[in-house]
This record gives structure tokens, C-alpha cells and sequence, in this order.
């Protein structure tokens, strides 16, 4: 991504949730992907490693709004 962005990635999301059955076969009935978590291509960016997955699939605003709020007050 940084290829077509005007300046590098400081942070990166990273989701750690483990998917459960029923959510891959969400995933795959939405033709979702899920991207590995690639550590070593990361190894000089920060990265805010958190579960926002919502229990019926997909993200969960409420939680994504924790991790957003902490990300904008360590910024101020």
C-alpha cells in the first residue's frame, strides 16, 4: 500500500480474533477474505493488535470505537 500512498505506514490495525466456525462460514458466504498477519513485513511499523470482530461476523463498531478512541488520545 505505501507504493501508492504519499508517505509511509506508521500504524497498522491488526485484528487477532480467532474466527469460529460459524464465522468462516460467514466469511465465505460473503466472500470475505482473511488476510495472515505478516509480523516480519512489519517489523519496523507499530502495530495495535486488538479483537473488533462482532460475534455475527465482521467488525464491531463499539469495539473499533475503544481502539480508536485510545489511538487519538495517545496522539494528544
Amino acid at each position: 500500500m505505501e507504493k501508492y500512498l504519499p508517505r509511509k505506514i506508521d500504524l497498522v490495525i491488526h485484528n487477532n480474533h480467532k474466527l469460529t466456525n460459524k464465522q468462516k462460514t460467514i466469511y465465505k458466504e460473503k466472500k470475505w477474505g482473511v488476510f495472515e498477519f505478516d509480523k516480519k513485513n512489519l517489523a519496523d511499523k507499530k502495530v495495535k493488535s486488538f479483537d473488533f470482530e462482532a460475534t455475527d461476523g465482521g467488525l464491531s463498531p463499539t469495539k473499533l470505537s475503544v481502539l480508536f478512541k485510545e489511538i487519538i488520545l495517545e496522539i494528544f
